[in-house]
């Protein structure tokens, strides 16, 4: 199950222009396969993240994700990708949707290989099947992560709790003389953030 997902790599394009004034108040947008297959969106960084812009002066940054199922055919082998012309996708790209023509203060490409996993069909079928021969076969090991059981940060997050929770109980029955049988618990197992993560998980199908 594991060597079977598949995974997609992507282009992480940052950007700073310097004494530009962008208003518009909003996490970002994503591109139409169909308008520009090779861009994914793009993120407004400045207006989410305000705080990291520079006080030197005044200036804009954005980020630009491109490639994911895409990538292979518009950019090559992640190892070999031509930069350069990533730079130039990203530029026309904030170009034609953002009617930015300057040239950047500051660009910074990273490739991120494998970065976003692919559900191909019966992969909750090969998890399960993952997770049962842990169980049964008593393996000290938990597989949490975006390849599993929901690839975005809210699933990753309350699979990570789901997987610690067990672990709590023994340590606080080590540690600190907790039976969870016969006492009165002596850390709180789930606190409020857990429970708003654990909602969720129930409700998400």
């Amino acid at each position: 199950a594991v060597v079977s997902t598949q995974s997609t790599g992507v282009a992480l394009v940052s950007l700073e222009f310097r004494d530009i004034s962008f208003d518009l108040q909003a996490f970002g947008c994503l591109i139409p396969s169909y308008e520009n297959p090779a861009v994914l969106g793009i993120i407004f960084d400045s207006a989410i993240f305000p705080e990291s812009d520079t006080t030197e002066y005044k200036s804009f940054r954005l980020s630009l994700m491109i490639g994911g199922q895409w990538f292979e055919k518009y950019l090559g082998d992640a190892q070999s990708c031509d930069q350069d012309l990533i730079r130039t996708m990203a530029l026309d790209t904030v170009k034609q949707y953002l009617g930015i023509t300057a040239e950047p203060s500051q660009c910074h490409v990273d490739i991120l290989e494998k970065c976003i996993p692919h559900y191909t069909v019966g992969h909750r079928n090969r998890v399960k099947h993952l997770f049962r021969l842990i169980r049964e076969e008593n393996l000290r090991l938990s597989l949490i992560g975006a390849s599993y059981s929901g690839a975005g940060v809210p699933d990753c997050i309350a699979n990570a709790i789901d997987h610690t929770e067990p672990l709590h109980t023994i340590m606080n029955e080590r540690y600190h003389g907790y039976n969870p049988d016969v006492e009165e618990e002596v850390i709180k197992p789930e606190t409020d953030f857990q429970m708003q993560f654990r909602k969720l998980k129930e409700n998400r199908y």
